[in-house]
């Protein structure tokens, strides 16, 4: 739980919404168990992760 605390207030909004607005309670479940799950493992959900930068090839 101090992993989600520690987020910054847009993050934490941003992430409730993502939980609230799915439109069957099964679907909420399942998201609110990947926010506990990633927030254990100190990870933002992956919606909201930025994405890696590609590395150059030579």
């Amino acid at each position: 739980m101090g992993f989600f605390q520690n987020q910054s207030p847009s993050y934490k909004k941003i992430a409730t919404f993502w939980v609230m607005s799915a439109k069957q309670e099964e679907t909420r479940q399942k998201r609110l168990n990947i926010l506990i799950s990633d927030s254990e493992n100190e990870m933002k959900i992956a919606e909201l992760r930025r994405a890696e930068p590609k590395s150059k090839i030579n």
